[in-house]
Protein backbone atom coordinates (compact mmCIF):
# COMPACT_ATOMS: atom_id res chain seq x y z
CA UNK A 1 0.00 0.00 0.00
CA UNK A 2 2.88 2.44 0.48
CA UNK A 3 5.06 1.20 -2.28
CA UNK A 4 1.43 2.09 -4.33
CA UNK A 5 0.71 5.34 -2.46
CA UNK A 6 4.37 6.39 -3.25
CA UNK A 7 4.41 5.71 -6.94
CA UNK A 8 1.09 7.13 -6.98
CA UNK A 9 3.08 10.68 -5.68
CA UNK A 10 6.15 10.17 -8.04
CA UNK A 11 3.75 10.47 -10.81
CA UNK A 12 1.88 13.22 -10.22
CA UNK A 13 5.32 15.15 -9.14
CA UNK A 14 6.96 14.12 -12.33
CA UNK A 15 3.72 15.22 -14.30
CA UNK A 16 3.52 18.46 -12.79
CA UNK A 17 7.46 18.89 -13.22
CA UNK A 18 6.85 18.11 -16.82
CA UNK A 19 3.84 20.43 -17.00
CA UNK A 20 6.06 23.16 -15.38
CA UNK A 21 8.89 22.76 -17.90
CA UNK A 22 6.05 23.22 -20.99
CA UNK A 23 4.75 26.31 -19.33
CA UNK A 24 8.51 27.45 -18.85
CA UNK A 25 9.51 26.86 -22.01
CA UNK A 26 6.18 27.97 -23.47
CA UNK A 27 7.17 31.42 -21.48
CA UNK A 28 10.41 31.62 -22.61
CA UNK A 29 9.40 31.11 -26.18
CA UNK A 30 6.82 34.04 -25.91
CA UNK A 31 9.23 36.09 -24.17
CA UNK A 32 12.16 35.75 -26.92
CA UNK A 33 9.29 36.88 -29.79
CA UNK A 34 8.59 39.27 -27.89
CA UNK A 35 12.12 40.59 -27.17
CA UNK A 36 12.35 40.23 -31.07
CA UNK A 37 9.34 41.92 -31.90
CA UNK A 38 10.34 45.00 -29.48
CA UNK A 39 13.73 45.71 -31.14
CA UNK A 40 11.80 44.93 -34.38
CA UNK A 41 9.77 47.73 -33.24
CA UNK A 42 12.68 50.38 -31.73
CA UNK A 43 14.35 50.06 -35.54
CA UNK A 44 11.18 50.59 -37.13
CA UNK A 45 10.13 53.76 -34.61
CA UNK A 46 13.95 54.69 -34.50
CA UNK A 47 14.32 55.88 -38.29
CA UNK A 48 10.97 57.99 -38.47
CA UNK A 49 11.41 61.18 -38.78
CA UNK A 50 10.21 62.51 -35.60
CA UNK A 51 13.35 60.07 -34.02
CA UNK A 52 16.01 60.09 -36.78
CA UNK A 53 15.76 63.81 -37.09
CA UNK A 54 16.53 64.83 -33.82
CA UNK A 55 18.90 62.39 -33.14
CA UNK A 56 21.02 63.75 -36.48
CA UNK A 57 20.61 67.36 -34.45
CA UNK A 58 21.55 66.03 -31.41
CA UNK A 59 24.49 64.04 -32.05
CA UNK A 60 26.13 67.15 -34.59
CA UNK A 61 25.46 69.24 -31.60
CA UNK A 62 27.50 67.18 -29.47
CA UNK A 63 29.91 66.66 -32.11
CA UNK A 64 30.69 70.40 -32.14
CA UNK A 65 30.29 70.35 -28.48
CA UNK A 66 33.49 68.31 -28.40
CA UNK A 67 35.79 69.93 -31.61
CA UNK A 68 35.10 73.26 -30.27
CA UNK A 69 37.60 72.17 -27.81
CA UNK A 70 35.25 72.54 -24.23
CA UNK A 71 36.88 69.48 -22.95
CA UNK A 72 40.14 69.99 -23.79
CA UNK A 73 40.03 72.88 -21.62
CA UNK A 74 38.92 71.28 -18.69
CA UNK A 75 40.69 68.14 -18.88
CA UNK A 76 44.36 69.68 -19.87
CA UNK A 77 43.47 72.97 -17.89
CA UNK A 78 46.91 73.50 -16.46
CA UNK A 79 48.47 72.62 -19.99
CA UNK A 80 46.27 74.92 -21.84
CA UNK A 81 46.76 77.50 -19.42
CA UNK A 82 50.76 77.11 -19.97
CA UNK A 83 50.38 76.75 -24.16
CA UNK A 84 47.87 79.77 -24.24
CA UNK A 85 51.54 81.99 -22.76
CA UNK A 86 49.14 82.95 -19.79
CA UNK A 87 51.69 84.93 -17.66
CA UNK A 88 50.26 84.31 -14.20
CA UNK A 89 50.21 81.18 -12.14
CA UNK A 90 48.38 78.15 -14.31
CA UNK A 91 47.11 76.80 -11.01
CA UNK A 92 45.04 79.89 -9.62
CA UNK A 93 43.67 80.25 -13.58
CA UNK A 94 42.36 76.66 -13.35
CA UNK A 95 40.87 76.60 -9.94
CA UNK A 96 38.97 79.98 -11.32
CA UNK A 97 37.97 78.14 -14.30
CA UNK A 98 36.70 75.72 -11.93
CA UNK A 99 34.90 78.37 -10.37
CA UNK A 100 33.40 80.03 -12.92
CA UNK A 101 32.08 76.65 -14.47
CA UNK A 102 30.32 76.52 -10.70
CA UNK A 103 28.50 80.17 -10.88
CA UNK A 104 27.41 79.83 -14.28
CA UNK A 105 25.71 75.97 -13.78
CA UNK A 106 23.61 77.05 -11.13
CA UNK A 107 22.52 80.52 -12.94
CA UNK A 108 21.44 78.43 -15.98
CA UNK A 109 18.29 77.18 -14.23
CA UNK A 110 17.05 80.82 -14.20
CA UNK A 111 18.95 81.36 -18.12
CA UNK A 112 16.96 78.47 -19.33
CA UNK A 113 13.74 79.05 -18.08
CA UNK A 114 13.74 82.72 -19.42
CA UNK A 115 15.47 82.47 -22.67
CA UNK A 116 14.79 78.77 -23.57
CA UNK A 117 17.66 76.96 -25.76
CA UNK A 118 18.22 78.74 -28.99
CA UNK A 119 19.17 82.35 -27.97
CA UNK A 120 21.71 80.58 -24.99
CA UNK A 121 23.07 78.48 -27.33
CA UNK A 122 23.90 80.86 -29.99
CA UNK A 123 25.26 83.17 -27.47
CA UNK A 124 27.52 80.53 -26.79
CA UNK A 125 28.53 80.09 -29.77
CA UNK A 126 29.13 82.85 -30.69
CA UNK A 127 31.21 83.67 -27.71
CA UNK A 128 33.35 80.81 -27.79
CA UNK A 129 34.27 81.96 -31.05
CA UNK A 130 35.96 85.22 -30.40
CA UNK A 131 37.37 84.08 -27.50
CA UNK A 132 38.82 81.22 -29.28
CA UNK A 133 39.88 84.14 -32.33
CA UNK A 134 40.99 86.47 -30.11
CA UNK A 135 43.43 84.05 -27.88
CA UNK A 136 44.71 82.26 -31.34
CA UNK A 137 45.53 85.77 -33.11
CA UNK A 138 47.49 86.96 -29.59
CA UNK A 139 49.29 83.90 -29.93
CA UNK A 140 50.19 84.10 -33.59
CA UNK A 141 51.61 87.36 -33.37
CA UNK A 142 53.29 86.48 -29.78
CA UNK A 143 55.04 82.90 -31.19
CA UNK A 144 56.07 84.45 -34.52
CA UNK A 145 57.54 87.58 -33.47
CA UNK A 146 55.25 90.23 -34.84
CA UNK A 147 54.89 91.95 -31.83
CA UNK A 148 57.55 93.37 -29.10
CA UNK A 149 58.32 92.17 -25.85
CA UNK A 150 56.99 95.19 -24.37
CA UNK A 151 53.89 94.50 -26.07
CA UNK A 152 53.10 91.06 -24.91
CA UNK A 153 53.69 91.90 -21.14
CA UNK A 154 51.42 95.04 -21.89
CA UNK A 155 48.93 92.52 -23.48
CA UNK A 156 49.68 89.60 -21.18
CA UNK A 157 45.85 89.65 -19.72
CA UNK A 158 44.20 88.85 -23.02
CA UNK A 159 44.88 84.90 -22.53
CA UNK A 160 43.62 84.73 -19.35
CA UNK A 161 40.88 86.82 -20.05
CA UNK A 162 40.46 84.84 -23.16
CA UNK A 163 39.92 81.60 -21.48
CA UNK A 164 37.67 82.34 -18.59
CA UNK A 165 35.72 84.35 -21.17
CA UNK A 166 35.23 81.26 -22.92
CA UNK A 167 34.85 78.96 -20.20
CA UNK A 168 31.97 81.32 -19.02
CA UNK A 169 30.05 81.43 -23.01
CA UNK A 170 30.53 77.85 -23.24
CA UNK A 171 29.27 76.74 -20.45
CA UNK A 172 25.73 78.89 -20.97
CA UNK A 173 25.28 76.89 -23.88
CA UNK A 174 27.07 74.46 -25.68
CA UNK A 175 28.48 72.98 -22.69
CA UNK A 176 25.00 72.16 -20.88
CA UNK A 177 22.12 72.52 -23.31
CA UNK A 178 23.21 69.15 -25.34
CA UNK A 179 22.67 67.04 -22.56
CA UNK A 180 19.49 68.52 -21.29
CA UNK A 181 18.15 68.19 -24.58
CA UNK A 182 19.19 64.47 -25.22
CA UNK A 183 16.12 63.94 -22.53
CA UNK A 184 13.39 66.20 -24.30
CA UNK A 185 13.22 65.80 -28.06
CA UNK A 186 12.86 62.01 -28.64
CA UNK A 187 9.56 59.97 -28.28
CA UNK A 188 8.97 58.10 -24.92
CA UNK A 189 9.19 54.63 -26.88
CA UNK A 190 12.60 55.16 -28.15
CA UNK A 191 13.79 57.62 -25.78
CA UNK A 192 16.24 55.09 -23.98
CA UNK A 193 17.65 53.65 -27.19
CA UNK A 194 18.09 56.98 -28.87
CA UNK A 195 19.25 59.14 -26.14
CA UNK A 196 21.88 56.28 -25.07
CA UNK A 197 23.11 55.96 -28.36
CA UNK A 198 23.56 59.82 -28.74
CA UNK A 199 25.15 59.75 -25.17
CA UNK A 200 28.08 56.80 -26.61
CA UNK A 201 28.50 59.20 -29.62
CA UNK A 202 29.24 62.08 -27.59
CA UNK A 203 31.53 60.00 -25.55
CA UNK A 204 33.59 58.89 -28.45
CA UNK A 205 33.89 62.44 -29.87
CA UNK A 206 35.03 63.18 -26.63
CA UNK A 207 37.76 60.75 -26.36
CA UNK A 208 38.82 61.53 -29.71
CA UNK A 209 39.39 65.33 -29.07
CA UNK A 210 40.89 65.14 -25.61
CA UNK A 211 43.24 62.01 -26.94
CA UNK A 212 44.50 64.14 -29.92
CA UNK A 213 45.21 67.22 -28.10
CA UNK A 214 49.10 66.63 -27.86
CA UNK A 215 49.34 65.51 -30.74
CA UNK A 216 47.57 68.65 -32.18
CA UNK A 217 49.83 70.81 -30.55
CA UNK A 218 52.93 69.69 -31.52
CA UNK A 219 51.30 69.58 -35.54
CA UNK A 220 49.73 72.95 -36.08
CA UNK A 221 51.14 75.00 -32.38
CA UNK A 222 49.13 76.21 -30.29
CA UNK A 223 47.69 79.03 -32.08
CA UNK A 224 47.09 76.59 -34.62
CA UNK A 225 44.59 74.66 -32.43
CA UNK A 226 42.57 77.43 -31.19
CA UNK A 227 42.14 78.67 -34.36
CA UNK A 228 41.05 75.26 -34.72
CA UNK A 229 38.58 74.99 -32.12
CA UNK A 230 36.92 78.70 -32.74
CA UNK A 231 36.71 77.59 -36.70
CA UNK A 232 34.18 74.44 -35.12
CA UNK A 233 32.83 77.19 -32.69
CA UNK A 234 31.63 79.11 -35.50
CA UNK A 235 30.43 76.47 -37.72
CA UNK A 236 28.40 75.10 -34.30
CA UNK A 237 27.02 78.48 -33.42
CA UNK A 238 25.54 78.28 -37.53
CA UNK A 239 24.52 74.78 -37.06
CA UNK A 240 22.48 76.10 -33.78
CA UNK A 241 20.84 78.66 -35.68
CA UNK A 242 20.07 77.04 -39.00
CA UNK A 243 18.47 73.84 -37.33
CA UNK A 244 18.31 73.12 -33.47
CA UNK A 245 14.56 73.54 -32.58
CA UNK A 246 13.17 75.66 -29.30
CA UNK A 247 12.16 72.84 -26.80
CA UNK A 248 11.46 75.00 -23.71
CA UNK A 249 7.78 75.25 -23.06
CA UNK A 250 7.11 73.01 -25.55
CA UNK A 251 4.62 69.69 -24.97
CA UNK A 252 5.97 66.41 -26.50
CA UNK A 253 3.51 66.49 -28.69
CA UNK A 254 4.50 69.71 -30.14
CA UNK A 255 8.18 68.49 -30.87
CA UNK A 256 7.22 65.34 -32.49
CA UNK A 257 4.92 67.16 -35.00
CA UNK A 258 7.70 69.88 -35.59
CA UNK A 259 10.00 67.04 -36.14
CA UNK A 260 7.00 65.03 -38.67
CA UNK A 261 7.03 68.56 -40.81
CA UNK A 262 3.54 70.10 -39.35
CA UNK A 263 4.32 73.37 -41.03
CA UNK A 264 2.12 75.37 -38.18
CA UNK A 265 4.01 73.78 -35.66
CA UNK A 266 7.33 74.76 -37.14
CA UNK A 267 6.07 78.15 -37.63
CA UNK A 268 5.18 78.47 -33.98
CA UNK A 269 8.56 77.07 -32.90
CA UNK A 270 10.61 79.84 -34.79
CA UNK A 271 7.91 82.28 -33.57
CA UNK A 272 8.68 81.11 -29.96
CA UNK A 273 12.64 80.80 -30.59
CA UNK A 274 12.29 85.12 -32.10
CA UNK A 275 10.34 86.11 -29.15
CA UNK A 276 12.39 84.28 -26.72
CA UNK A 277 15.11 86.18 -28.58
CA UNK A 278 13.30 89.34 -28.30
CA UNK A 279 12.96 89.27 -24.10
Amino acid sequence: MLTRGQSVKENMTAKVSNEFEVLAQKFQEKLSASTASKKRNILKLFFRSNTIKPFIIMNMFFFFQQFSGIFVIIFYAVDVVIDSGVTMNPYIITILIGAFRVIITILMSYINKKYGRRPPSIVSGAGMTICMAVLATYLYFKNTGKISEETIHTLGWIPATSLLLYIVTSTIGFLTLPWAMIGEVFPPEVRGFAAGLTTCMAYIFNFIVVKVYPDMVDAMTEYGVFFFYGSFSLLGTIFVIAFLPETQGKTLAEIEEYFTGNSKSKSKTKSNAIELGEH
